[in-house]
């Protein structure tokens, strides 16, 4: 409607209109409970693990900040432990001793400075904490059931426990509100304590907070009910609820949407609707996921209740996040990861300049499976994340004239922040496009989402005037008359001393991506980031995430395994390396599920095997015990780690006084984005 009524209306009306008309819905007011919010955008919770730490207080409250200039309509911070038995990581954040309210008031102050709301999410981890976060304490559960991500079992919480930690979340709510948050949100969901009191798989027991349904609803219920009593009915309460546990014998729909009746009955002004237990064997939150695809958990669950619902997992983008508010699936979205790493994404979608995103790609490295390391939050794009205060740019003193020679992650970057701070900057990149490795990494599926790093990049060199050289192979005459150097020209295939090597069979993995020849024998030297990709590329015959229809019953969740299983095969695929590990650098949260995938689709993987020699029709190995192996092949594809590609260096002109090498150039390691593009950050800022 506002495209027909645009030519009628005057003209600053219809450029104020024309900045909402992309995304109408996603810009939409709304409410939640009485507090007021000028969109459908929240920032999720997150684990930040800066708590504790020298400077932690400043450093969470710059981070929270960042996202309310950035236009976020409501931030809901890491989880916060009601009690001391309800940690769950190392350097966690807490709400039950007085001096927590001081570390917390400086977090809201800073937020509302910026012009933010924010809530404060009430933690407590139960059977998924540790007596090393718990000073030796014992974790408790609903019963005996240990996780098979913790040695330890927890013990069984008594009736009095019970009602303590029911009081204790109460407390927590107050203190909150004490602390000038304008929300709290329940955490109910990923396989915490209170969805393991609702989880049959967990909960056991045989008294009033066990057995049948009303009774396993009844620990959750009762934590909405005390906190609406103590903190009144203005308050504003979200509560994270599980909309799919993903875990065999669990929750059934029939139970989970009980539990949202019930829990909007007690006083819940909105549902957030979690997915998954950190124990599922089914991936969640990784690339393997589709954009939004758990909106439809979301949509079962909207139509039983009359509160709002919010959307959660793989929403990175205005435009998913517009499809999924359009369709009614979900009243708002929830971005935890993608405001991490871009918090002005709300802002710059509202002002038509949805091109500058930096857009999360999920590869979780440096955010989720810092967490799962006991590290602190940062983002592998956003080098600023944790960092703000530390790592604003500056225009730049004195004007310079340099050049960047190499357009992957690191010469992109150093180029973007030396633009920004008002220098002459030429980049030169060998190829006919920008993206160095980045343009081998989309072709790996899932990890299409590099794409959208490649387009921030191009918009950013072109907004800031960065002169892009393409096709242009340097040397050390083009470089005559700059002021700094720097080269950023990656990493080249590294070629092992293996007889045969040189046979026409082989190809490193360079020229694989850029040719990716066929065949059907398949064998794959080298098993860490880059060959796990080759296999995925390889494996892949679409389908590798099934139809949401799959999970009309929640219990068919121990079929997704047999699922991958019967998509047919295209080609005989091994896998091996010297080491012990396959993917042995791959991050935590992700590389269980990219190993499970191989597996499942019939990729063989060796370990400890040493290649002895290349043949014309396949490879000669011998394992750890001297056993020979012969694997028949098509195709040797090379992936055995990369060297510093320096060449350039000793030519650089002797005047230039600053010539650095930054990135792969450096030091060459095959997950080395996060530390290139900061690297290359850190260094455009001193110049």
């Amino acid at each position: 409607m506002w495209k027909m009524l645009s030519p009628y209306l005057p003209k600053r009306m219809r450029d104020i209109l024309m900045r909402f008309m992309d995304y109408p819905h996603l810009f939409s007011s709304g409410r939640i409970g009485t507090l007021e919010l000028p969109n459908r955008i929240l920032m999720g919770s997150m684990h930040l693990g800066y708590e504790g730490r020298p400077g932690g207080t400043e450093q969470m409250a710059e981070f929270y900040a960042a996202r309310a200039r950035g236009g976020a309509a409501l931030i809901i911070t890491g989880g916060c432990a009601i009690n001391e038995e309800a940690i769950g990581g190392a350097n966690f954040s807490c709400i039950y001793k007085p001096e927590d309210l001081e570390a917390l008031r400086c977090v809201t102050k800073r937020a509302h400075e910026d012009g933010g709301r924010i809530g404060l999410q009430l933690f407590h981890a139960g059977r998924y904490a540790t007596k090393e976060w718990l000073s030796g304490l014992q974790p408790v559960a609903p019963s005996p059931v240990r996780s098979s991500l913790h040695p330890t079992t927890p013990r069984e919480m008594t009736e009095h426990e019970i009602k303590k930690t029911v009081q204790d979340f109460a407390n927590a709510a107050a203190h909150a509100q004490e602390a000038g948050f304008d929300a709290v949100e329940i955490m109910g969901s990923e396989g915490y304590l209170i969805n393991q009191f609702l989880s049959p798989f967990i909960n056991r027991r045989k008294d009033n907070w066990g057995g049948s349904l009303e009774n396993r609803v009844r620990f959750g219920v009762e934590v909405m009910r005390a906190i609406r009593s103590h903190c009144g009915p203005d308050f504003p309460v979200i509560y994270r609820m599980s909309g799919i546990d993903l875990m065999p014998e669990s929750s059934s729909w029939e139970d989970t949407i009980f539990f949202a009746r019930q829990i909007e009955e007690a006083g819940a002004d909105a549902l957030n609707i979690g997915i998954g237990w950190h124990e599922s064997r089914i991936p969640t939150i990784s690339m393997l996921v589709p954009r939004a695809y758990y909106s439809f958990v979301v949509e079962r669950i909207k139509k039983h209740v009359r509160i709002p619902c919010i959307c959660s997992n793989r929403v990175n983008d205005p435009d998913v996040a517009e499809e999924v508010i359009a369709s009614g699936r979900a009243d708002y979205v929830s971005m935890a990861r993608a405001l991490l790493a871009d918090p002005e994404l709300p802002q710059k979608a509202k002002t038509g300049r949805s091109a500058a995103i930096n857009t999360c790609i999920a590869c979780n490295q440096a955010c989720l499976d810092n967490a799962f390391r006991n590290e602190p939050t940062a983002c592998i794009l956003n080098p600023e994340a944790g960092r703000e205060a530390s790592m604003r740019i500056r225009p730049a003193e004195f004007r310079k004239k340099i050049a960047v020679v190499g357009a992957g992650p690191a010469g992109l970057e150093a180029a973007r922040v030396l633009g920004q701070r008002g220098h002459q900057v030429t980049l030169f990149e060998k190829q006919n496009r920008i993206g160095g490795q980045l343009l081998f990494a989309v072709q790996v599926p899932g990890k299409e989402e590099f794409l959208n790093t490649i387009r921030f990049y191009d918009y950013c060199i072109k907004e800031l005037h960065v002169r892009l050289e393409p096709g242009v192979d340097v040397s050390g005459h083009d470089l005559t008359g700059y002021d700094a150097v720097i080269l950023a020209t990656g990493a080249k295939p590294n070629l092992p001393a293996i007889p045969g090597i040189d046979r026409e069979i082989c190809l490193n993995y360079e020229y694989f991506f850029q040719n990716q020849p066929a065949g059907k024998n398949i064998v794959i030297l080298g098993a860490g980031g880059i060959g796990c990709d080759i296999a995925h590329i390889l494996s892949d015959a679409g389908g590798s995430y099934p139809p949401p229809s799959f999970f009309d019953d929640p219990g068919n969740v121990r079929n997704y395994e047999n699922y991958i299983r019967s998509i047919p095969r295209l080609r005989n695929i091994a896998l091996m390396r010297r080491g012990k590990r396959i993917g042995e650098k791959l991050g935590p949260t992700t590389r269980w599920a990219l190993l499970q995938l191989l597996e499942n689709r019939g990729v063989q993987m060796f370990t400890q095997i040493q290649c002895e020699a290349i043949l014309e029709n396949g490879v000669k190995l011998r394992s750890r015990t001297g056993k020979e192996v012969f694997l028949p092949a098509d195709r040797v594809v090379i992936a055995a780690g990369q060297i510093p590609d320096y060449t350039l260096f000793p030519l650089l002109p002797s005047h230039v006084e600053q010539c650095f090498r930054i990135g792969a150039a450096n030091q060459a390691s095959e997950t080395n984005a996060e530390s290139a593009i900061l690297e290359a950050a850190i260094l455009a800022r001193s110049l």
